[in-house]
């Protein structure tokens, strides 16, 4: 005999109707097993952003009943809804930011600047910190992208006549590599 499980996700909305939870849980023969939970929460601050999303995550403890906070990321939108903030924390006796993401854009929409900042000790975690800086030509073409915070970092870019990224050519320049002794006997 078999024992089978399901994944089970429900869904809970706001009385805005935007997405609130997403609840998982494992349903076998036995009963249900509670997994984790994303909770979002959303908000129109005033000031600097238009529109904020906090995404938490949380796994169940079975012990205390109980569904404990793990991590979240905090996204931050303009008044011309674009994403120009991310800001990822873990859970551990309190919250730690690992990294924070910036965005700026070009009067035409384009992003001209992207700035990673990343906790020591988590880029293997999250990804070094970038900044990057993007270039565009007279028709809003995306040409190159650069990185202030590795000057051996260039992206080259080309786009067909409809402004499609067709090839996107990275290099990176290594430090020059001593040559190897050989020793003659």
């Amino acid at each position: 005999m078999r024992d089978y499980a399901s994944i089970r996700t429900a869904y809970a909305y706001d009385t805005a109707g935007r997405l609130e939870y997403e609840t998982y849980t494992r349903e076998t023969g036995m009963g249900t097993t509670k997994l984790y939970r994303t909770v979002y929460a959303h908000s129109f601050p005033s000031g600097t952003y238009h529109r904020q999303e906090v995404r938490t995550e949380q796994t169940w403890n079975a012990i205390s009943s109980q569904w404990d906070d793990s991590w979240k990321v905090t996204y931050k939108w303009d008044g011309m809804e674009r994403q120009d903030y991310e800001q990822r924390e873990d859970y551990s006796a309190g919250w730690t930011a690992q990294y924070t993401t910036t965005q700026e854009y070009d009067k035409n929409g384009n992003r001209t600047d992207y700035e990673r900042i990343t906790l020591a000790g988590q880029a293997g975690n999250y990804g070094r910190s970038v900044d990057l800086s993007y270039t565009y030509n007279s028709v809003n073409q995306l040409t190159a992208i650069s990185d202030a915070a590795d000057a051996n970092y260039n992206c080259t870019v080309t786009c067909d006549a409809d402004g499609n990224i067709t090839q996107a050519v990275e290099s990176y320049v290594s430090l020059a590599i001593p040559p190897v002794e050989t020793l003659s006997t």
